[in-house]
């Protein structure tokens, strides 16, 4: 009997382990379905290796990002205000536009440069993002394409 405590501690211990080898080849994998290169892949991984046991040794993330913002942010550098205000806020642009009912690719396209699928930002739009994200202001500035009214 007296073996029995220090047994339970070392199985414990054991399917922690086992539950972090799960929770990185599963980080891996959905790197490996995102087609993220080496420097993505480490980025995406690097944001979700952060777990601590929680409640009877289920895994709880400590981060509270989506999977398609977190593969989105490592896939590029934010150079527009409006995706650093996503990136700050954990979400991926076509989450945020069907969250809104905005039309994902349009909203794509906001961010697209110049002369390669590049749109305005309707004004109403700019608007709503303003009110929501005080850090992207409405104005031609913030946007590679400008304002249309």
């Amino acid at each position: 009997m007296s073996d029995r405590p220090a047994r339970i501690a070392q199985l414990k211990a054991e399917i922690a382990e086992r539950q972090a080898e799960l929770v990185r080849l599963s980080l891996e994998y959905a790197a490996e379905l995102a087609g993220l290169s080496g420097d993505e892949r480490a980025a995406f991984i690097g944001l979700h290796n952060n777990t601590e046991s929680g409640t009877l040794g289920t895994q709880m993330s400590t981060v509270d990002v989506s999977w398609g913002a977190a593969i989105a942010k490592a896939r590029r550098k934010a150079k527009w205000p409006f995706q650093r205000a996503l990136d700050k806020a954990g979400k991926s642009l076509p989450e945020w536009a069907r969250e809104r009912g905005a039309n994902v690719e349009n909203a794509k396209s906001w961010l697209k440069k110049p002369g390669k699928g590049g749109r305005p930002v309707p004004r109403d739009w700019a608007k709503a993002i303003a009110k929501e994200f005080p850090a992207v202001p409405a104005v031609d500035e913030s946007w590679p394409n400008g304002i249309r009214d």
